[in-house]
């Protein structure tokens, strides 16, 4: 469980400080759309607005020309939703062994011992 708990940490993480540069707030936008192949993007920084979201994890930015930009990679929110049932696995088997244990049935091994 503290396996997939470390993981959607650091998922959320990953996600949640992409293109975080409170000094120049759309200098990843520009970077990531130059990556892309937009070329040099030169306007305003109010030509550019940028928006994020918790769920699913997501800063977009949105350029006056209508382009729009994820700066949050594509893999984090799928592996984010997989830790989370992994944890959500880990506890529900945590619980039921505890409640077996307490019944007096033993989890797993050979029915003999």
């Amino acid at each position: 469980m503290g396996l997939c708990l470390s993981a959607a940490a650091l998922l959320a993480a990953v996600g949640g400080l992409t293109g975080l540069n409170p000094a120049h707030p759309v200098r990843p936008c520009v970077e990531a759309l130059a990556g892309q192949g937009g070329g040099g993007y030169r306007t305003p920084d109010a030509d550019i607005s940028v928006s994020r979201t918790l769920v699913p994890l997501s800063v977009r930015c949105d350029f006056s020309g209508g382009t729009r930009v994820e700066l949050v990679p594509a893999w984090v929110n799928p592996l984010l939703a997989l830790s989370l049932v992994g944890a959500a696995g880990c506890v529900a088997g945590f619980v039921r062994a505890a409640s077996a244990t307490r019944r007096g049935v033993p989890v797993g091994g050979h029915p003999a011992y």
